[in-house]
Parts: C-alpha cells; structure tokens; sequence
C-alpha cells in the first residue's frame, strides 16, 4: 500500500509540473543569429514500459502514449517502441523542484517509519545526496526482519531518485548500511538482488 501511494504521489508531482515557476523569461528577438543549445535549459527523463508494468492493474494494458496528453505546458513526451522507454523533456527548474518534491516525500515516509512502535530497533535513517547510500543508525547489535526488508523499500525510492534523475538502469544501485555503534554491522546493495 505505501509503495502505490509513493509511486501516486511521484507520478502526480511529475506530471504537474511541480509548480516550478522560472523568474525570467528568455525573449531573443527573431532576427538574432544566436543559437541556444536547448539542453542548457532542459532536462530529458528516459523511464523504460518496464516501470510502468509494475503499477498497470491486472488485466490492463500499459498505454505509453496517455503521458501525452497529460504532461504540463513546457513539458513534452517523446515514446520509443523500439527501446520501450519514454522519453521526458521538462525545464531545468521543474526538474530540480521535481527531485526536491521526492526528497521530501522520502523525509516524511521515514520520519513515518521512524514514528512506528513496531520499529524501535532504528534510531535514524539518513541518506546521502545522490540518494545512492541509505545508513539505518540501530539501537541493537542485530539486524532483524523487520529492518531487513525496509531495506527493499530503501532501494525502490534510491532507484526512483536515480532513474528521475538521469541515471540509466544498468548503472543504478543503491546500498543500505546498517550501523550500529558506529561499526557496519550489515550491508545490502539492490544491484545484488538481480
């Protein structure tokens, strides 16, 4: 259930744009000869179908080209049949507004985790700014079930942060450590799970 709320609350954050507003706007007048390279002011987000195959309820089929008609104004949707992936181009300024959004997304849902009677063992969760390693600070020597299969969840907002952000999926991994006393006393990385 928290997983399709995350996955909810990325997708309506994506698509709305973020509310990222941009202070100036850029006029060159038509006869200017100046050339803008439009990557300097876009960002372009490849998500492969396979992402979508997960949320697609039972029996129905994934339609690429329902991004279209609902992307903002200054975002466009380009879909590639043949490497099966989307490809978004949004500003620079929605796209970091859009990564900010998921950061705290992640903040709330560990400040959840963090709040729950059944998860005392945990004294804190950080993460570093790539969103590539999640440490878990533990109040006990031993790493239970519990703690072990948040690591899960872990990897799935790692690879989110990651995938929104640029990185290509053969090169995505997250690791989670799990600290107690300042010693690692487990570690689990999502590439090993393949």
């Amino acid at each position: 259930m928290r997983k399709s709320i995350i996955i909810s609350l990325v997708f309506i954050l994506l698509l709305s744009g973020c509310g990222a507003k941009v202070d100036e706007e850029i006029n060159i007048p038509k006869d200017d000869p100046t050339e803008i390279d439009e990557s300097l002011l876009t960002v372009d987000v490849v998500i492969p179908f396979e992402f979508f195959y997960n949320f697609t309820e039972e029996g129905e089929e994934f339609d690429p080209y329902s991004f279209i008609e609902e992307t903002e104004e200054g975002m466009s949707v380009v879909v590639d049949e043949v490497n099966e992936t989307i490809t978004i181009t949004m500003p620079k300024a929605t796209h970091y507004e859009f990564l900010q959004e998921m950061k705290t997304t992640i903040d709330e849902a560990i400040a959840e985790i963090l709040s729950e009677e059944d998860i005392q063992t945990i004294k804190s969760i950080s993460y570093n700014n790539d969103l590539t390693v999640f440490t878990l600070e533990m109040n006990v020597s031993e790493v239970g079930f519990i703690e072990s299969f948040l690591a899960i969840l872990f990897y799935m907002y790692g690879g989110m942060y990651q995938m929104f952000n640029g990185v290509l999926s053969e090169n995505m991994d997250v690791v989670v450590n799990y600290v107690y006393n300042g010693e690692i006393i487990g570690s689990g990385r999502l590439s090993e799970l393949e």
